[in-house]
């Protein structure tokens, strides 16, 4: 008798554990239905070529792999609105897409039952005056890459990325650094007013007179205040660039690193020079590590000052100089695009430190050590160092941000990546880049090299990057954060991104 109620238990349970199965399906299926009834023609299913043209094109193969319930592409703010109403009311986890070039899982798609809103159709570019200022009005879902081509036709430019794939909205909500850092700031410092979703629905325009706190906190806001639907960009005279890439054998490593030191010093007072970056690379199918220098300068003809000549007296390798007059940015965004491409299984960490000759030589050093552990076939790995000094911070310090840079050291902001074509390594080559920032963070201490600011579009999402802002800046823009947002339907419903 018990055996025979213990199988009716069995099958009572079996019964309500289906019944819960098919009550979630429902309601997920209701949500997209409702979502679809709201905005036909907007809302794609799995299957569906629409759904799966917009899952396939993300930076990183793991963003990727997520496969949400059904995916939103609204064509306006009001679409967005109109979807975000759905998706509160039935509680429904969701995320944000741009362009996409985050690499880590959540940050702009999501997995089942989470509904994906993707900006892909918001690309629009147009210039208009507002108040006797020149403002390119952009679409979140546009890659910086046509933005440069639009605002070519106008003879203007904005301070955008430096590659030509990365998404306008994630870039400028995570603060933008950029070859024009020392001349104007963060990218996100140039954006005059952003028209943006706020989480009871209502459709804003946030600028420095009607919303200064929500505008000051969306420079590093990410995914905390709302979902922008333009941004309205101050626009520049465009100026012909120099620059390019040039290789180097990796005997000329210290020279290098001793030249860009030099170059920091001499920026501060030619703000014209864009920025310099040194990257390492070990490519797939190889156990050689190459080392590369990108360098700017917003004069066609060259630098006006010796500013680059300690870089410019570093012997490079034959046949490897892309340096010429006359560039712009798209022909350099493109070069960075080739040498980090995206369709791999990427991964990104960041750290900020002084910048010094021994340390990074000796991070370099022990990333290759650590790496070891792989064979390498289908593994690549990039370390690069990108020279922000005092001319860059103190320009960001000079308009209203909560940051937190500091203003009175030369540093380097360092990213490390990996790329896989092997799902298999994802939880390894996890591991490793813990590994080799647990080292760096612990050694720049012990050698007093350690900035506490990180910068959030190359950060792990595990890493602490509002606290490196400082408590206080923390904490007030937690409290703009909870102003806009009270009921926190952006912290409980839209995972991606940093909180907090």
């Amino acid at each position: 008798m018990l055996r025979i109620a213990s199988c009716f238990l069995c099958a009572s349970l079996a019964m309500a554990m289906s019944l819960d199965i098919r009550q979630d399906n429902d309601a997920l299926l209701s949500t997209c239905n409702t979502l679809q009834k709201s905005l036909p023609g907007k809302v794609s299913f799995p299957g569906s070529a629409v759904y799966e043209k917009e899952g396939s094109d993300y930076y990183s193969l793991i963003v990727s792999d997520q496969r949400p319930s059904c995916r939103v592409t609204p064509l306006g703010a009001q679409d967005v609105s109109i979807a975000l109403s759905v998706l509160t009311k039935d509680q429904r986890k969701f995320a944000v897409r741009s362009g996409g070039h985050m690499p880590w899982a959540g940050m702009s798609n999501i997995d089942a039952p989470g509904v994906t809103i993707d900006m892909s159709n918001l690309t629009s570019v147009t210039v208009s005056k507002y108040a006797d200022r020149t403002l390119a009005h952009v679409g979140p879902g546009a890659r910086w890459g046509p933005v440069y081509d639009a605002m070519d036709t106008h003879n203007l430019t904005v301070v955008g990325a430096r590659a030509t794939t990365v998404g306008v909205g994630g870039f400028l909500l995570g603060g933008g650094i950029n070859y024009f850092n020392a001349q104007y700031g963060l990218a996100a410092q140039n954006v005059v007013n952003y028209e943006m979703v706020l989480a009871n629905g209502t459709i804003a325009n946030v600028n420095a007179s009607s919303h200064p706190d929500l505008h000051k906190a969306l420079n590093g806001g990410s995914t905390n205040y709302g979902i922008v639907t333009r941004y309205d960009l101050a626009t520049y005279p465009l100026v012909p660039m120099w620059g390019g890439f040039r290789n180097y054998n990796l005997s000329q490593a210290v020279p290098l690193i001793k030249g860009t030191l030099s170059f920091m010093e001499k920026q501060i007072a030619d703000t014209l020079a864009g920025g310099a970056v040194i990257s390492y690379l070990r490519p797939f199918n190889s156990s050689d590590i190459a080392l590369a220098m990108l360098a700017a300068y917003f004069n066609g003809n060259g630098p006006l000052t010796d500013v680059f000549d300690d870089i410019n007296n570093v012997p490079f390798l034959p046949g490897t100089d892309s340096f010429k007059n006359n560039t712009d940015q798209q022909d350099l965004a493109g070069q960075v695009d080739t040498r980090f491409s995206g369709g791999s299984r990427a991964m990104f960490s960041t750290l900020s430190f002084v910048a010094d000759v021994q340390f990074t030589q000796d991070i370099v050093e022990k990333a290759r050590k650590l790496f070891e552990r792989f064979d390498g076939k289908n593994i690549s790995w990039a370390a690069s160092f990108q020279a922000n000094g005092r001319a860059v911070w103190r320009r960001v310090a000079q308009i209203p941000n909560f940051q937190n840079v500091e203003t009175e050291r030369d540093l380097w902001v360092f990213v490390l990546v990996s790329y896989s074509l092997d799902a298999s390594t994802d939880k390894a080559l996890t591991k490793w880049h813990h590994d080799v920032m647990d080292w760096m963070t612990s050694e720049a201490k012990k050698r007093g090299l350690l900035s506490k600011w990180l910068y959030l579009n190359y950060a792990r999402p595990d890493q602490d990057v509002y606290g490196s802002f400082g408590k206080e800046n923390h904490q007030q823009m937690k409290a703009i954060q909870k102003k806009y947002d009270p009921e926190n339907v952006f912290g409980k419903l839209w995972p991606g991104g940093f909180k907090l």
